[in-house]
This record gives C-alpha cells, structure tokens and sequence, in this order.
C-alpha cells in the first residue's frame, strides 16, 4: 500500500493511523526545556492548556481531506476591493 509522498495528504492520513498521545504536563515541560525555556518557569503553567488545546486543533486540521476543495477567491483581477 503507497502512503504518498511526504507531506501528501495520503502520507498525514498514513500518519494518522497512529494516533498521537495526549500532551502531558510532563511532556510539555521536557520539550519547553528542549526550546530552551526554564522548566521552572511558573509562566509555563498557564501556557500548558493552550498549548495542548493548540495540538488538538492541529491533529484536526491534519484529518481534514481537502482534496476536491476549491479554494475561495477574495477578489477578482481588475476590480477594487
């Protein structure tokens, strides 16, 4: 079975057969420190839930199948806007 070319939306779909586990705290704090962040900075605990949130709404977008969508257009060539 092909999984397409990578960043094709068959190889995010192959991508998704696995799903990706639920930001913990504890995660969220290893990869603030990989950034370069202090982990204890009390600061990251209010950006966790926003974060995490931000994730979730990412593996959505990543479901989403475009194919056979147009795209809209905002204006047309030679008219003001």
């Amino acid at each position: 079975r092909r999984r397409g070319l990578p960043g094709s939306h068959a190889h995010r779909q192959a991508a998704l057969a696995v799903p990706r586990p639920e930001l913990t705290h504890d995660a969220f704090i290893v990869l603030a420190a990989q950034a370069g962040f202090d982990p204890a900075d009390p600061h990251l605990d209010d950006l966790f839930p926003d974060v995490r949130s931000l994730f979730q709404r990412i593996d959505m977008l990543e479901a989403l199948d475009p194919q056979g969508a147009e795209p809209v257009q905002h204006f047309a060539a030679g008219e003001e806007a």
